[in-house]
């Protein structure tokens, strides 16, 4: 995964899983308990063993119709080489129609990339402009009092919002010293890397039953069939599809994801297997024991290599 913002990693480094492309971070996290390492441990709370890689250059943008896109021009090397499917950006980032279709492009193209993030600002019901890319996946905050789940006031209301996760969370941060603790950090800030860090955990799922992480498209269908609402019934502008309560894992069904929305199936190749094997096939691939080859192909007719049978 990847974090849109930087801090000093000879501050925050937890188990060395911080990459830094960029070169040792400078500016609003710098230090440790500033906002970009206090947002980075909120992540590590839900995926304590994911890589995050710092990809502060993501926020460097230009408006207009010669936009510059920091996602496109500086920080997608970065997403191939290390294979990154989740980014949270905590903060205000600019956008206007020329620049979201840049990002529209971009995320369209990576396939399995998923973009979060934070919807409005504390005592803000402004919207983040990057919200109307439907490629971007907006995250409010909500707080549990009592036993039940509260939406925050600051969290934007907009019909750009797609869900809610938690904030009001203590931070932690293990040192040579001992444990600092940070107490309850509020806003959507900690919310956005709750939601990329429970993606981070679908994801290790899915390449560990097929082999591929989901699509975006499949991944937002997931967190849509896994949610609870808050309030009102459905989606709502105050905290979109609701939050995000995953599953167990015995519970997932996987061939369900492997298909596009409306049952069509993710092997362009699917006319070529017969009739007979066809539930096989789903079967199998359900189970991870296939999972069609880098193509999205399962090439029915073709003789198994050495290779494809140890696998």
């Amino acid at each position: 995964a990847a974090t849109g913002e930087n801090w000093s990693i000879k501050n925050y480094n937890p188990d060395d899983l911080v990459l830094i492309p960029f070169g040792d971070g400078y500016g609003w996290g710098n230090f440790s308990g500033g906002h970009g390492s206090k947002t980075a441990a909120t992540f590590f709370q839900v995926a304590p063993k994911a890589r995050l890689v710092q990809l502060s250059k993501i926020s460097r943008a230009r408006t207009g119709k010669d936009c510059y896109c920091g996602l496109e021009d500086d920080c997608l090397p970065y997403i191939e080489e290390y294979g990154i499917t989740s980014v949270f950006c905590s903060f205000d980032m600019i956008c206007d129609k020329y620049l979201a279709q840049k990002y529209q492009t971009v995320i369209d193209g990576l396939g399995t990339f998923n973009m979060f993030v934070a919807a409005g600002n504390e005592y803000s019901t402004d919207y983040v402009e990057l919200a109307r890319c439907d490629a971007v996946t907006t995250v409010g905050a909500y707080y549990i009092q009592n036993n039940k789940a509260i939406p925050e006031d600051f969290s934007s209301t907009t019909e750009y919002l797609d869900f809610s996760a938690p904030d009001s969370q203590v931070v932690k941060f293990a040192k040579e010293t001992g444990v600092t603790t940070y107490g309850k950090q509020t806003g959507t800030s900690f919310a956005a890397p709750w939601l990329c860090g429970m993606a981070c955990l679908v994801n290790d799922f899915f390449i560990d039953k097929t082999g591929k992480p989901l699509t975006h498209e499949a991944m937002m269908r997931f967190f849509r069939d896994h949610c609870v609402d808050i309030g009102a019934e459905g989606f709502d502008s105050k905290t979109g599809h609701g939050m995000v309560i995953l599953p167990e894992p015995s519970e997932i069904n996987v061939w369900k994801y492997q298909t596009k929305e409306g049952g069509e199936t993710m092997y362009k190749d699917e006319n070529q297997i017969s009739e007979w094997a066809k539930e096989n096939v789903k079967y199998c691939n359900e189970y991870g024991i296939m999972a069609g080859d880098a193509d999205g192909k399962f090439r029915p007719q073709d003789f198994v290599t050495r290779e494809e049978l140890a696998c």
